[in-house]
């Protein structure tokens, strides 16, 4: 039930076909700021690591155009670097703080007490579809939703409401999207919660009060669990579709980290200033957001070697070429995974190992097989070459920015942050 959320789409400008550069947080967060891919920013899929100082963000370019960036964010982003132009202090919250338990009246009160100096950037990012999802009584309601995820988005849409009544859209751009995306292992195709009351989710309780040192000992129980688990669910749902079984056995912290379009295909929707309704198919990127809302809000860029581009010809009614959308999968913190990168077009999508363009290779066409059921990789060579030939270009044409690599002291903050988030 998101009547908010429905708003903005009918009142303003909704990219139904928006690829985020990375199943993880921490890139997609250096990405957005940076219009830039991952491997440009300092920040990478092989170590921890955070953004490089040579690097220019988006908010410094708004903050030299006389803007006054604020964020809310979670403790881990500033140990990623990604917040060092922001103005506020009290930029960060703790992993187990969401919308609900004062999250939420933390950021009206910095719009309803006047906190942000005009004009300003507020950037918002919660944890409240962040499993495992912390329900409120109130939306704890099937006319909230089939399953946990739906009725979180519905309590969600109920607090963006509350900050949209205020916020005056006629001077001010309202954008709304997602890191990237997420599997949902909630169904009704069969009489069965894949969800709560799920082995894993015994563990991840257990997990948040392991105490760090024991990590190894932690890890192995854990992934013995998951094994269990999943193979208890596989026999239950053998006549599911290709597309469901993934649905509901797949993790994004899966050492595989495939990145199928659960995982990459991303809300986007813009509200405010001059902007009119209107439905974007095109293919567009993270990378573009920045680009488009300096052009929207005339700031003088100094900016130009970037990967994202500006998306107002198409706000414009005009022509704008349809780019390929590059992706990669996040850090995965077990010595026995395996990254991989790809392109994503509006018709293919292309990805195969970090390392070896030969492992985990993957190809699906979108128009006949949205759903990525058919891995069509062995009977399309041609394909397979102008897809690679597209990734290589983008990589080759690019330097690629040093890895500002955490010390171990840097290195073990992380880990403890991305450990209470389920990650490790």
């Amino acid at each position: 039930i998101t009547p908010n959320i429905d708003s903005m789409i009918n009142k303003g400008v909704n990219f139904t076909q928006t690829i985020t550069c990375s199943d993880g947080t921490e890139l997609g967060w250096a990405s957005i700021f940076t219009a830039l891919y991952p491997f440009k920013t300092g920040l990478n899929n092989i170590e921890l690591s955070k953004l490089s100082p040579d690097v220019t963000s988006y908010i410094k370019i708004l903050k030299d155009n006389g803007y006054h960036p604020y964020a809310i964010m979670p403790k881990v982003s500033s140990l990623f670097g990604v917040t060092k132009d922001f103005e506020n202090e009290d930029l960060n919250y703790e992993s187990d703080e969401r919308i609900y338990n004062g999250l939420g009246q933390k950021i009206l009160n910095k719009i309803q007490l006047k906190e942000l100096k005009e004009p300003w950037i507020y950037f918002i990012h919660l944890l409240d579809l962040h499993v495992p999802l912390s329900l409120p009584k109130k939306f704890n309601d099937h006319k909230f939703g089939n399953n946990q995820y739906e009725r979180m988005v519905s309590a969600i849409d109920d607090w963006i409401g509350k900050i949209l009544n205020e916020i005056k859209l006629e001077n001010t751009i309202v954008v709304l999207t997602s890191d990237h995306g997420e599997y949902i292992h909630e169904t009704d195709l069969i009489n069965s919660d894949f969800s709560r009351n799920s082995l894993s989710k015994i563990v991840w309780k257990i997990d948040s009060i392991t105490p760090s040192f024991l990590g190894s000992v932690k890890n192995q129980s854990y992934d013995g669990i998951r094994k269990i688990s999943r193979k208890i669910k596989s026999r239950k749902i053998q006549n599911l579709s290709p597309y469901q079984k993934r649905s509901l056995l797949n993790s994004r912290s899966d050492p595989e980290g495939y990145l199928y379009d659960e995982i990459v295909h991303v809300p986007l929707i813009m509200i405010g200033g001059e902007l009119k309704p209107k439905i974007i198919s095109q293919q567009v990127r993270h990378v573009d957001i920045f680009p488009t809302l300096t052009d929207l809000v005339e700031c003088t860029i100094d900016n130009d070697v970037i990967h994202g581009e500006s998306l107002l010809p198409l706000l414009n009614d005009s022509k704008l070429d349809e780019k390929p959308a590059y992706i990669e999968g996040t850090i995965r913190m077990k010595k026995t995974a395996e990254a991989v990168v790809g392109i994503r077009t509006p018709k293919f999508k292309y990805f195969r190992s970090r390392d070896n363009n030969i492992r985990k290779r993957h190809l699906y066409n979108l128009e006949n097989d949205p759903l990525e059921e058919h891995n069509i990789i062995n009977n399309n060579p041609d394909i397979v070459k102008e897809m690679e030939q597209i990734l290589i270009s983008i990589q080759r044409d690019d330097k690629i920015t040093k890895n500002q690599v955490m010390d171990d002291e840097e290195s073990k903050q992380v880990e403890e942050e991305l450990s209470k988030l389920g990650y490790i």
